[in-house]
């Protein structure tokens, strides 16, 4: 039987901020959003946040209320960071993205408003209604965050 040589000592694995940043950060030179493409973004996200009707499920609606929430503040988180430049807005979609990972949820997140006014409100199960939320929660601030990542000139 052979003997193997030992294998050589690998490097030491890279900060793993720089090597998300190698990953998907952004392009070098790509100019700073102008006012009228921010406000395209904004728009889109606050369009985004609309409560959307139609005959769906109540636990579909749950999670469609939570995905228009998370739409609504990653337009606040937007308009705050937006003055920073593209490697703010980048850091803002990576931040969003790990937030989207870890499964956040306010505990103030919006539940669904519209109920028909002729039929009674369901009886709805919380622990359901929390999985629904987390679901429609993290779908929205990926969403924001890979809208923001793009826009921001960032690597595809």
């Amino acid at each position: 039987m052979q003997d193997r040589p030992e294998p050589a000592e690998s490097p030491a694995p890279p900060d793993s901020q720089a090597a998300l940043h190698a990953r998907v950060g952004g392009v070098d030179g790509t100019p700073a959003l102008t006012a009228e493409q921010l406000e395209r973004l904004l728009a889109w996200l606050r369009w985004s946040s609309g409560e959307i009707r139609g005959g769906m499920d109540a636990y579909v609606r749950v999670r469609s209320a939570a995905r228009a929430d998370a739409f609504a503040r990653v337009a606040e988180e937007l308009e705050r960071t937006a003055p920073e430049g593209n490697a703010a807005l980048l850091a803002l979609a990576a931040r969003l993205r790990a937030r989207s990972l870890s499964g956040e949820v306010p505990p103030d997140v919006k539940a669904p408003r519209l109920w028909r006014a002729d039929r009674p409100a369901p009886e709805l199960d919380p622990i359901r209604v929390r999985r629904e939320q987390r679901i429609g929660f993290a779908l929205g601030l990926a969403s924001g965050a890979a809208q923001i990542h793009v826009a921001a000139g960032g690597k595809v």
